[in-house]
């Protein structure tokens, strides 16, 4: 039995209302401009597992009393199967349509070899007892695998003279009438393939993964009440992204096998099953090469990489404001970064694994996940350029007249040892040799006064390094200095950091010693903190400086990490306003 049809209202209510417009002629669903009338096209779209078929079993079954049709039926292809490449496109699909209204296979394909169109169709209303007024509903699943079995010309020959036999049949009175229905993995395909066609593509029915608080609503309770209990299971679910196979099909059977996982192994054996079982990524793993084009700030995958991607289901996309994000998924990224021994996979691992463990009474946590996810960036990067506001999007620059935004740095990084860990920042001479050994360097002193690790950067350009020694003059520096030492402090907090005037005044004193070193071109604190202020930077915050508040930490990490748990500890108004589908207006198990 298939699964119960979940929160897909809205696709619903779009397929109901074309199929009423395109029956009464109303002008936004025809194309008035050309000669002949033509109708427009409609597409579901989403990536695997987010329910296209799903709906179009709907519209075919529950809905179909709704819709007016006497039959409905669904096209696929079947992986290609069953298609044979030595005959024409159309006589292949003829054959696949004759055989979904019960026809046998032998006398599908004598028909579809020898009749056209008009009377391919009508041999199917035949078969489906349909009179001449009734209508016949089809839909035609993954359109895109067409244009991989017959080529480009021949999907396009074939979606237009399928839509032309709809044109035909909806605009004669008593001429069989039957209305077409596609999916697509990709958005934007149909308007792609179709771009030439003189037939206007209706915007697509977008299918993504639910609102996480409501698809955790839908879990079956014990299941829900067991995730709850484990702090591996509080991340999981919300790793899943609410896509809908993930969590009603691969989550609620593969946890029956694994309940309930006593440790990190176990918890990571079920990510995987999970994965597996939705067929997620498996035409091909996710690999070091897109992982570091992801999390380059230089935000260097293709428009032809990101559809690949999404095609395999590895990138998901979310609301964010008023728009849409893209992230890539937590679980396929999380199961390669185990998977893979590499410094990047390393480090997005502990990332985390860090996270996973995160409390709201747990500030320094807030300092592991960030650790590891600048040591990432900058891995990524390798030893391109890029401007500190492509490093740290999301920031707030005090002060941006400085010109600091545009700043443009690279780094010399040491990739087999990215981190170093030392007792304390006292020696500033052994910690400065390490960052100019290309590491990030992190105190041990979990109360170190105003900065909690320092990551080295190099300033290659004269003008960029005469803007960074004017921001704190009188300057001792010579021309050649060209290391920007960054110091990071992280605020976990509920509302509002207290007393800025004091942080801002520890930072200073801690970045001193570096900052007045001959050798160092400028040190400058950078704060990342789930401030929930609206104004950034805070007033009295008048240091230049480099700040993020909730908001804009989320900027910074989403794309990459997705939800992390960090987001879910104490969340204000603005970031529930900027992420509508990770939060709802009462507090729930996605809160805690």
């Amino acid at each position: 039995m298939a699964p119960q049809l979940i929160a897909r209202e809205e696709a619903k209510a779009a397929i109901l209302e074309y199929i009423k417009g395109v029956l009464s002629q109303e002008e936004y669903y025809w194309e008035p401009a050309s000669r002949i009338k033509k109708c427009a096209i409609l597409t579901t779209a989403g990536i695997k597992g987010t329910g296209k078929t799903r709906v179009l079993h709907e519209m075919c079954t529950s809905w179909v009393c709704e819709t007016g049709a006497k039959a409905a039926l669904i096209v696929d292809f079947n992986g290609g199967s069953s298609w044979d490449r030595s005959k024409a496109a159309t006589e292949v699909f003829s054959k696949l349509l004759l055989q979904q209204s019960g026809m046998p296979a032998d006398k599908a394909e004598n028909c579809a070899r020898v009749l056209p169109w008009k009377q391919v169709m009508q041999c199917l209303r035949e078969k489906l007892n349909l009179g001449d007024e009734d209508l016949l509903l089809v839909g035609i699943d993954e359109i895109r695998q067409l244009e991989t079995l017959a080529g480009k010309d021949g999907a396009v020959q074939l979606v237009s003279d399928l839509m032309g036999v709809q044109d035909e049949s909806l605009l004669q009175t008593s001429s069989c009438p039957v209305i077409f229905v596609w999916t697509s993995l990709l958005e934007s395909y149909m308007s792609m393939l179709m771009s030439d066609s003189g037939r206007r593509i209706l915007p697509t029915i977008s299918l993504r993964g639910l609102p996480l608080a409501k698809a955790l609503e839908l879990l079956p309770s014990d299941l829900r009440e067991a995730l709850e209990k484990e702090p591996f299971g509080r991340q999981l679910v919300r790793q899943l992204l609410g896509h809908p196979r993930l969590m009603f099909d691969a989550l609620i059977q593969e946890y029956s096998k694994h309940k309930p996982p006593r440790n990190p192994l176990a918890w990571n054996q079920l990510q995987s099953d999970i994965v597996a079982y939705a067929k997620l990524g498996d035409r091909k793993a996710l690999d070091s090469i897109e992982v570091a084009r992801w999390y380059s700030p230089l935000r260097s995958t293709t428009q032809s990489g990101l559809e690949d991607l999404c095609l395999r289901g590895v990138v998901h996309s979310v609301r964010c404001g008023n728009s849409w994000i893209n992230i890539l998924h937590p679980i396929l990224l999380q199961l390669w970064a185990r998977s893979e021994e590499t410094s990047l996979a390393d480090q997005i691992n502990q990332m985390f694994e860090q996270d996973a463990i995160m409390e709201a009474t747990h500030e320094k946590k807030l300092e592991d996940i960030m650790v590891h996810f600048d040591c990432a960036v900058r891995l990524a990067l390798g030893e391109n350029n890029c401007t500190l506001k492509q490093l740290f999007p999301g920031a707030s620059f005090w002060s941006e007249r400085g010109g600091l935004p545009n700043i443009i740095v690279t780094s010399t990084q040491n990739v087999l040892a990215p981190l170093e860990y030392v007792e304390s920042f006292a020696d500033v001479e052994a910690v400065l040799e390490s960052l100019k050994n290309g590491k990030i360097v992190v105190s041990k002193l979990r109360n170190e006064p105003g900065i909690e690790y320092l990551i080295p950067w190099m300033v290659p350009n004269q003008d960029d390094r005469r803007r960074i020694r004017d921001l704190k003059p009188p300057c001792n520096k010579t021309e050649s200095a060209s290391l920007l030492v960054l110091g990071i402090q992280t605020k976990c907090v509920r509302e509002n950091v207290p007393k800025w005037a004091s942080v801002a005044k520890s930072a200073q004193e801690a970045l001193a010693g570096f900052q007045n070193h001959p050798d160092v071109l400028g040190a400058l604190p950078v704060f990342y903190t789930t401030e929930v202020r609206v104004e950034t930077p805070p007033k009295n915050l008048e240091i230049p400086s480099i700040y993020f508040n909730e908001v804009g930490l989320a900027k910074l990490l989403l794309q990459r990490t997705g939800p992390l748990r960090l987001f879910f500890l104490k969340p204000g108004k603005p970031l529930e306003k900027m992420l509508p589908d990770f939060f709802e207006s009462k507090r729930s198990a996605l809160h805690a």
